[in-house]
């Protein structure tokens, strides 16, 4: 039998994905890596945050987020944000 809990994960599990499926169509220079950083940028995430969350170093974060600013022509955050958005 299988709890509503689980029904809840697998329904934003889903959301999750489809969210990511639609803005690599809209955005297809970004890889789906560096688009759940963007939105982890957007929520206002630092990149210390975001390197835990991906059990990585805050240089690689730092690397990612500098070729997300570079394919975009920004580089601020908050600019970044609000392309996000």
């Amino acid at each position: 039998m299988k709890s509503k809990y689980s029904e809840v994960h697998q329904g934003i599990a889903i959301y999750v994905e489809q969210t990511l499926v639609g803005q690599m169509l809209a955005w297809p220079m970004f890889t789906p890596l560096e688009l759940r950083i963007v939105n982890l940028i957007a929520q206002g995430h630092k990149n210390q945050e975001i390197a835990v969350i991906y059990g990585t170093t805050e240089l690689v974060i730092k690397n990612y987020v500098r070729r997300i600013f570079d394919k975009t022509g920004m580089s601020l955050r908050l600019q970044l944000s609000l392309y996000a958005a």
